[in-house]
């Protein structure tokens, strides 16, 4: 998914539907004053509320999918999360088309291989939110012609559902360990054990049982704040040996695996 081409659609929509009347005025002057095939053509783009609707509606759908592209694209973008944050979206994205019934029985893992063009809402059903709903209140338009934007509406939320799974990763479930990994879940006196992850790499770790001791001990240390709000600082830390104000344990183990796994 391209973050910058996305975020660049948003903004242009953004520009077009705050400017809707005045670009509409504009070029209705322009198909009146000057021979211009571009500007017929806008121009009845522009009195045609369908299109109107349209974008409003795309608009709301694409605020979700930037958003998580932001945090792929961010600097400081907390590896543990990113594929959680995807796969929310994802979901986030099959509650606008899918049968609640449905989706509700789904894990995050198993969104990957759910065949959630067999399970959409009825057109009917399909809540398109406050803004097109306001606006095809005020539009002259007849109920055929809402259906037909909303049939639209749908089939584009569809096509990006499709383009997504594409884009999802085959090792997934992998992914969504990574989890584990963040520093506040890693400092955690209560927390899940590591053996998901573990066994997953058992062949590369050196030492299991150190790992394991290592991993346990980690939620009884005093970690300096300033890296725990960042996974790959805590771990950097870890690495470096700077566990406590003593620096009395030795984390090597752990923190060797996770940078190399």
């Amino acid at each position: 998914m391209a973050g910058t081409r996305w975020l660049a659609r948003l903004e242009a929509m953004n520009a077009i539907l705050d400017q809707w009347e005045a670009l509409q005025l504009h070029f209705e002057m322009a198909a009146s004053n000057e021979r211009s095939h571009t500007a017929r053509v806008l121009n009845d783009a522009y009195k045609d509320p369908q299109n109107k609707l349209y974008m409003l509606y795309v608009r709301k759908v694409l605020k979700e999918v930037v958003r998580v592209n932001k945090m792929f694209q961010a600097e400081n973008a907390d590896i543990t999360k990113l594929t959680e944050e995807l796969l929310s979206m994802y979901r986030n994205l099959m509650q606008l088309v899918v049968e609640p019934r449905y989706l509700s029985k789904c894990t995050l893992e198993s969104l990957l291989n759910f065949k959630y063009v067999d399970y959409l809402i009825p057109i009917c059903a399909v809540q398109f939110g406050y803004d097109f709903s306001v606006a095809a209140a005020k539009a002259p338009l007849n109920n055929v012609q809402i259906t037909y934007v909303k049939e639209r509406c749908v089939k584009f939320v569809v096509d990006l559902l499709r383009e997504v799974q594409l884009r999802l990763p085959d090792n997934i479930n992998t992914l969504l360990m990574m989890k584990q990994l963040h520093s506040f879940t890693a400092t955690s006196q209560c927390k899940e054990q590591i053996e998901d992850i573990a066994s997953k790499y058992q062949f590369t770790f050196a030492d299991m049982d150190q790992f394991e001791s290592e991993w346990n001990a980690l939620g009884f240390e005093q970690w300096p704040k300033s890296c725990l709000s960042n996974t790959i600082s805590f771990w950097a830390e870890v690495k470096a040996g700077l566990a406590g104000s003593t620096g009395s344990r030795n984390f090597q183990c752990a923190a060797t695996s996770v940078a190399d796994h």
